[in-house]
């Protein structure tokens, strides 16, 4: 049970961690496009 429980938690975390990199990586890469 717990391992299904798991499995379900990473389904369900993996696409918001993500969003989250994707929506922190573009700023990023834009101000680093900026400066060089």
């Amino acid at each position: 049970m717990e391992k299904t429980v798991n499995q379900k938690a990473w389904f369900l975390v993996l696409p918001v961690l993500v969003l989250v990199a994707f929506s922190a990586v573009i700023p990023l890469m834009t101000v680093v496009n900026y400066s060089v």
